[in-house]
């Protein structure tokens, strides 16, 4: 199945630069707020929502099968990105961020 028959506006939106600076930015302040991130701790996290949203956009630019393609690979984008987040965090806050993110019992 093409993906652009099937979702020519999904297309078309990965397909060109999206300017999603001002919800990162967002991002980074709710964490930074909630978390305690320290200036080098927010520079990083930002290159981790860059990378993220690259690919991202890769992954719906390769997909040739969806729905179940593109849902794998936006899984493994987000979860690759969620380890990034944990490792630039101190132990205290890899804590208070596993407890809002992980499920009960994990």
């Amino acid at each position: 199945m093409s993906v652009g028959l099937a979702f020519p506006s999904v297309v078309a939106a990965c397909s060109t630069a999206v300017d999603t600076s001002g919800s990162d930015e967002s991002f980074v302040r709710r964490f930074t707020a909630d978390y305690g991130l320290g200036s080098n701790q927010q520079r990083q996290l930002r290159a981790v929502l860059q990378r993220r949203a690259e690919s991202e956009r890769e992954v719906f630019r390769a997909a040739s099968d969806l729905p179940a393609a593109v849902a794998a690979g936006l899984e493994a984008v987000r979860r690759r990105a969620s380890e990034r987040v944990r490792a630039l965090l101190n132990d205290q806050q890899r804590a208070d961020y596993d407890r809002a993110v992980l499920p009960e019992g994990k």
